[in-house]
Order: structure tokens, then C-alpha cells, then sequence
């Protein structure tokens, strides 16, 4: 029995292990494709995810934009009976170097000549009020907006876009990038990792925040998620949510998961995630986010530096979208 038995699991190990190997190379490859991008020198590590330090904050907590500075503001113009023109706050997005942002495709995808705008440097998502702010915000025009080729609006597979600014920026204490993942986070699943997450629609489904605030919310199974919204999620989405009935608030997508680590002698800040869907009752379900690590290589793939300007221009406002299903991806339950 015991040599039948050592066969079959002979046998058996002589599958899994070669499975193993194809798993633990792919990792390595795609980690190694965006470590040795020609572009990777674009994303400036020197000055990404570095903020000042501050007191410990209370969750939910009103925050000043130098404590979230690569903090966007999407806006899109809309025209009022009076043919009053206005730019309106739609979603948030994180800044990633000095040329480039990104949102969530579904808040721009079919209003990419609408969206005009990115605001910088903001706290409030009305007129600067002096006593809290500094009111040094930027409106920054927008020169290109790029839609993932895989994005689905019905699944919301590869809710990620890019946009590209009209000008090179200057970092200053309420603008600075923040981190992409690199290394070992391009594969990290982060489960259990309390993570911070920022934006504007943080007080409830009803009452929309007009001042940035931030939480701090657990990472989840994606088979929690699966399970609250009927449908199966790649390794390309991660789960957050809830603690303490406490969960990003529907109105507020965009806004960007933050995870931190100590690095020498500072904490470096970084972007593993793009909140994307939730469900409607604010704060009692996790909610659905961009996996930031699965799309590095992507962004590397379609940023350009400044040297490149004069030697190609994107069309403005130039959506590349293509026919694509993706695959293991269900529908959104109604």
C-alpha cells in the first residue's frame, strides 16, 4: 500500500510542481518586463509618495491636501440652460509623474471632449475657503485621455485610463506623484494589509463630502467581493473593505488605495489601487478597486517623456478602443 501510495503521489507532484514553475516564471517575467521598461525612468522614484510628516488622523477625519498631494480632481464641462459653461468635479485620480494622471475609464470613457480639466492641489471640491485651504490648486488642461483597450462598461474589466497633461508640472508640497508598485508589489495581494484610501464621497450615499477626507479600510478576499456582486473577479481587481461599517461611498470613484512602507529613513507612499464599484448602500459592503500592480507595464507601455514631445504628439483627446472580451470576467449582477 505504502509504495502505491508513493507513486501516486510521485505522480501527482510530477503535475503540480511543473505548474508551479510555469506560475513562479510568470511572475518573474512580468515583474522583470516592467523593471527593465525602457520607460520605467519616466516614473521619478526620488520624489513619488513622499509627504511631509503629520499627526496621526482619526478615519473620516477632514484632511488638507499636502497629506493626499497627488490627489486629482477629474472635471468634465457642462453648459446650463443659460449657456453658462462650468467644469464639474466627476471622479478622483492619483498623479503619477509629471506629465500623466490616472482615473477610472468609466468616468471618462464616451466624455473624453467633455473632459477637459484635471484640478491639482485642492481640498475642497468647491471655491477655496482660505481658513482651511492655502488656495494654491491648479486647473491643469488635459491633452490626451487614453481608455484601456480591454476596458469593459458592462463588467468594468480594466476600469483604467490615462491621462496626459498639456504641460510639465512642478512638484510643490500640494502636488507630488505618488509611488506605482515596483518590484514585489507588482505581484503582492496585499490581503489583510490596512490600507488608506482618500477622496470626496466619503460621508454617505446620500451627503456627498465637499473637503477631502480619508479612511482606512482593510484588503478582503476577492471571494468576498465575488459573492456580494455575483460575478468573478481576476487577479487584476482587489477587495477592500469594510471596518467598522466604514467603505468608500458610491460617488467618489477614482479615488486612489494607498499603501505604505518604510524605506530607510521614510515612508513611501503607493498606489495598488483605483476604487471602481461598490454597491449602493454606503459603508456595508467592501467595494471593487483597480489592481494598480497588473497594469504598471501597461502605463509604462503608452507614457512618453518630454524629450519625446516634438517628435510625436498624441491626438488630442484620442481614445484607442478596441473589440475585446475579457476573459473571467461575468456581468455585474443588477
Amino acid at each position: 500500500m505504502d509504495i502505491f501510495t508513493n507513486r501516486n503521489n510521485m505522480k501527482l507532484l510530477s503535475v503540480i510542481f511543473p505548474l508551479i514553475l510555469l506560475v513562479v516564471e510568470g511572475l518573474g517575467s512580468y515583474r522583470h518586463d516592467v523593471m527593465s521598461h525602457s520607460h520605467w525612468h519616466f516614473i521619478d522614484r526620488s520624489e513619488c509618495g513622499l509627504v511631509k510628516i503629520y499627526p496621526r488622523l482619526a478615519k473620516g477625519e477632514a484632511v488638507k491636501i499636502n497629506r493626499f498631494p497627488w490627489m486629482v480632481q477629474v472635471l468634465q464641462r457642462t453648459v446650463t440652460g443659460k449657456n453658462e459653461v462650468s467644469d464639474k468635479f466627476v471622479c478622483s485620480g492619483a498623479l503619477i509623474n509629471k506629465h500623466y494622471a490616472v482615473t477610472p475609464a468609466h468616468c471618462v470613457a464616451g466624455y473624453e471632449k467633455l473632459t477637459k480639466f484635471i484640478r491639482l492641489g485642492e481640498s475642497l471640491r468647491i471655491s477655496c475657503i482660505p481658513a482651511f485651504d492655502d488656495c494654491s490648486s491648479r486647473k491643469v488642461k488635459i491633452d490626451s485621455i487614453l481608455i484601456h483597450e480591454g476596458y469593459d462598461k458592462v463588467t468594468l474589466a480594466n476600469d483604467i485610463a490615462l491621462i496626459r497633461l498639456d504641460e510639465e508640472l512642478k512638484f510643490n508640497e500640494n502636488v507630488r506623484p505618488i509611488c506605482l508598485p515596483s518590484d514585489d508589489l507588482l505581484d503582492s495581494k496585499y490581503l489583510g494589509e490596512k490600507v488608506q484610501v482618500a477622496g470626496w464621497g466619503l460621508d454617505s450615499a446620500e451627503i456627498t463630502s465637499q473637503i477631502l477626507k480619508f479612511v482606512v479600510l482593510p484588503t478582503r478576499d476577492r471571494c468576498v467581493c465575488e459573492q456580494i456582486f455575483n460575478s468573478t473577479l481576476g487577479d487584476n481587481r482587489l477587495c477592500i473593505g469594510i471596518d467598522d461599517m466604514v467603505d468608500t461611498c458610491e460617488g467618489d470613484p477614482g479615488s486612489p488605495v494607498v499603501w505604505t512602507r518604510q524605506e530607510n529613513f521614510f515612508t513611501r507612499h503607493y498606489l495598488i489601487g483605483l476604487s471602481s464599484y461598490g454597491d449602493d448602500d454606503c459603508g456595508v459592503m467592501p467595494g471593487v478597486y483597480t489592481n494598480m500592480g497588473k497594469y504598471v507595464k501597461w502605463i509604462l507601455d503608452n507614457i512618453l517623456g518630454s524629450e519625446f514631445d516634438t517628435i510625436f504628439q498624441f491626438v488630442n483627446h484620442n481614445v484607442v478602443q478596441l473589440d475585446y472580451q475579457p476573459e473571467g470576467e461575468s456581468g455585474l449582477s443588477a
